[in-house]
């Protein structure tokens, strides 16, 4: 945003980028463009260096998925030059140049222009005047600004706020996910042979898993490895897993898987910690922006199935920022083109007035909307999909990948094979 010549204020609602104890790891594929667009260029140098391993993204990159039940390759999924970041690893790269400030950090390229980003900062209500928008948080502090941009996640606040609780609530999925980041140490040697990178598993009976390493940068070790496992299968029921019960419940469901997923999951120490919920989703619609004042972004704008959490984005002239999340790597994604997109408004104001801001902002919403709920959209029946034998062969996943065509001139987008 600095380099828009945008001052801004960042709010985050955990009290340090360490202070959530779950990591995760991700993928940029098709928004690499829109990313470089958001990054200053010595951040874009670097981002190899936030990657979960060493390897190079090139051309013919994949995904391999295989047959849960027989353990041969079903598939290459398509997914040429992705970048695998660690969510942690990402977010200590993209706060580079940031000085500490009483729990607040602040950044600054020029003289004039600021980035400020504060830590331990959950919002509790938002209100607008004539002219202003003001954040109060959990702590009792209040922020007032030019334009708030609502990027706290999928269990957004400021999506409430502009929508009102019915409109706005989440989309209860039947599918239901146990994740985990475990050291299976040496079995995953195996699982490693097969793909160092990621892999995932159909199996007849409807369950997919999913297996993805989330550290082994300058691990020569396979046994040093961190790995994102995660399971997920349709459930009806009132789901009540938590606890140990988790990883027990994970591999008794891998006995039914072939080698070497069912020995990696075998692997797992059981005291690991791991996370299981029901997976949901709000497919996009308009809102009112308030002449401005109030939009959203990333999960908030479009959560889907596989999310992450994200922050508060409030700026003090005309500005943004954005933090981010998966399914086919698609919350991720959009989210990077939901800020570029914004960018890209803002820096074709005319002037900073009001006026212009609001026109740059509904700009910017009407390109979302039309984006985001095709994608949650898209993202909820591929979840269906791939949870359902008969019908997986047809799923976005296997048909397209991960590939995407982004026009950033005309702001759309379309799956290519």
């Amino acid at each position: 945003m600095v380099q828009a010549g945008i001052s801004c204020t960042v709010f985050e609602q955990a009290s340090s980028i360490d202070a959530r104890p779950r990591d995760w790891n991700f993928a940029i594929y098709w928004a690499q463009s829109p990313l470089e667009q958001c990054l200053p260029e010595e951040i874009n140098n670097l981002l190899l260096t936030a990657q979960v391993d060493n390897y190079i993204p090139n051309a013919k990159d994949t995904i391999p998925v295989f047959h849960g039940e027989r353990g041969d390759k079903m598939k290459e999924i398509p997914a040429p030059y992705s970048l695998r970041l660690g969510k942690k690893k990402f977010t200590r790269l993209i706060s580079r140049g940031l000085n500490i400030r009483e729990r607040s950090f602040a950044f600054s390229a020029n003289k004039e222009k600021l980035t400020i980003l504060q830590y331990g900062k959950c919002i509790s209500s938002i209100s607008t005047s004539k002219d202003a928008v003001t954040a109060t948080f959990e702590d009792g502090t209040t922020h007032t600004a030019t334009l708030l941009i609502g990027a706290e996640g999928a269990h957004s606040l400021t999506r409430e706020f502009l929508l009102g609780p019915e409109k706005a609530a989440l989309i209860q999925s039947p599918v239901v996910a146990s994740v985990t980041i475990a050291r299976p140490a040496a079995a995953a040697s195996a699982m490693a042979k097969i793909d160092p990178r990621a892999n995932c598993w159909f199996h007849p009976n409807g369950q997919f898993s999913w297996a993805s390493v989330l550290d082994s940068y300058d691990k020569p070790d396979i046994a040093d490895w961190d790995w994102m496992l995660i399971q997920t299968w349709m459930q009806q029921e009132p789901t009540t897993l938590s606890g140990s019960a988790i990883i027990e419940d994970m591999k008794r469901r891998a006995k039914e898987f072939a080698d070497p997923y069912r020995t990696i999951i075998q692997a797992i120490p059981d005291q690991t910690p791991a996370w299981h919920n029901r997976l949901s989703y709000w497919p996009t619609q308009p809102w009112d922006n308030l002449g401005g004042r109030v939009t959203l972004a990333g999960d908030a704008a479009h959560p889907m199935t596989f999310r992450t959490q994200s922050s508060y984005f409030l700026e003090d002239d005309s500005g943004l920022t954005i933090y981010c999340t998966k399914d086919r790597g698609q919350g991720l994604n959009n989210a990077i083109h939901d800020a570029a997109t914004l960018l890209q408004q803002l820096r074709a104001m005319p002037e900073k007035t009001q006026e212009a801001l609001a026109a740059a902002v509904l700009e910017y919403e009407k390109e979302i909307w039309q984006r985001g709920k095709a994608a949650v959209e898209g993202s909820a029946q591929n979840t269906l999909m791939v949870h359902d034998w008969a019908k997986m062969a047809d799923s976005p996943l296997l048909k397209f990948g991960t590939v995407q065509k982004v026009d950033m001139q005309q702001t759309k987008a379309e799956t290519v094979s």
